[in-house]
C-alpha cells in the first residue's frame, strides 16, 4: 500500500477499536482555532522509513525489505492526561488485534509529558512495520519515492 494508504488503514482500525471511539485522529497538527483542544486527539505520523538494501539502485522487481517507523502523539487537555496510558494500551491491542497483516514488529511509548505549546498532555508511541517494498516508476524516468508501496511479508 502507499504510505498514505496506510496511514488511513491506520486510522481506520483506530477508530474501530473500542477503547478509542470517538478519538480525533490528525494526520497534522490542528491550527490554533482548534487550541486548546476538548478532548483526546491523536496526531498520526510517518516518522521513519528504511529500505533494504539502503540504496535504491538495489531494487529488483519483486522489491526488497521495508521497514516503517509510525509515530503516534496523543494530545489531551489538561484534565484528561491520566487517560493517555489507557489510550495507548487500547493502540496496543487494536494494532495487535486489528486482523490485518501489517507486519507489526514493535510497539513502544515514551514518558508523559506536558507539552506547553499546544497546552496539553502528550504521550508519543511508535510502531514498527516490517514488509516488501517496491518502487513505482510513476510519470518520472527514475524511482519515485512517492509511488512506494508496502506489503505484508506474506504478500
Amino acid at each position: 500500500m502507499e504510505l498514505n494508504a496506510l496511514k488511513q488503514a491506520l486510522t481506520e482500525i483506530i477508530q474501530a477499536e473500542r477503547g478509542l471511539a470517538g478519538m480525533e485522529v490528525l494526520v497534522g497538527f490542528p491550527a490554533g482555532s482548534h487550541l486548546p483542544l476538548s478532548g483526546p486527539a491523536i496526531l498520526l505520523a510517518i516518522d521513519g522509513l528504511e529500505l533494504f538494501p539502503a540504496s535504491l539502485n538495489g531494487f529488483e522487481q519483486e522489491g526488497a525489505g521495508a521497514e516503517v517507523t509510525v509515530r503516534f502523539d496523543f494530545f489531551s487537555p489538561r484534565q484528561g492526561g491520566h487517560t493517555l496510558h489507557l489510550l495507548y494500551e487500547a493502540l496496543c491491542a487494536a494494532l495487535a488485534g486489528s486482523g490485518q497483516n501489517l507486519g507489526l514488529t514493535r510497539i513502544r511509548r515514551d514518558a508523559l509529558v506536558w507539552d506547553e505549546i499546544p497546552g496539553c498532555y502528550r504521550l508519543t508511541a511508535g510502531a514498527t512495520l516490517k514488509g516488501r517494498a517496491t518502487i513505482g516508476r510513476g510519470r518520472a524516468p527514475e524511482p519515485n519515492i512517492t509511488d512506494f508501496r508496502l506489503t505484508t511479508v506474506d504478500s
